[in-house]
C-alpha cells in the first residue's frame, strides 16, 4: 500500500489587529502525517506566514480554507524545507513501524 500524507492546522498566532484587518496569521503550528498500513508518523513543527501582499485579496481569518492554509506553507517554506517536512513524517512513520505501542498494563 502506499504511504498518504495529512495536513493537520493546530494553531494558529495571528496579530489581533494589522493594517486595518483583524486577526492576521503570522505564524502556522501544523502537523504532517505520513500513514501506511494503518500506521501513522506524525512530523509536528510551526512555521511563519509571509506579510500580506496588499496586491493580492486579504483572506479573514474565518474563512481560511485548509487549502489555503497548506499553500501558505508549501509556498513559504520552498521546495528543499518541504522535502525536509515530508522526510520527518516518513522518518516518524518508520520508527512507528519498527516498535510497538501498549497501553498501560492496569489499563
Amino acid at each position: 500500500m502506499a504511504v498518504t500524507f495529512a495536513w493537520s492546522f493546530d494553531q494558529f498566532d495571528c496579530y489581533p489587529s494589522q493594517d486595518g484587518h483583524p486577526d492576521v496569521v503570522y505564524q502556522i503550528h501544523y502537523t504532517y502525517t505520513a500513514t501506511e498500513n494503518g500506521v501513522t508518523g506524525a512530523y509536528v513543527s510551526k512555521n511563519a506566514v509571509a506579510p500580506h501582499d496588499p496586491s493580492q485579496p486579504f483572506v479573514p481569518f474565518h474563512e481560511l480554507t485548509p487549502a489555503q492554509v497548506e499553500a501558505w506553507l508549501v509556498n513559504g517554506m520552498g521546495p528543499d524545507a518541504f522535502a525536509q517536512v515530508q522526510q520527518g513524517a516518513l522518518d516518524a512513520l518508520a520508527a512507528k513501524q519498527l516498535s510497538v505501542t501498549y497501553p498501560a498494563p492496569w489499563a
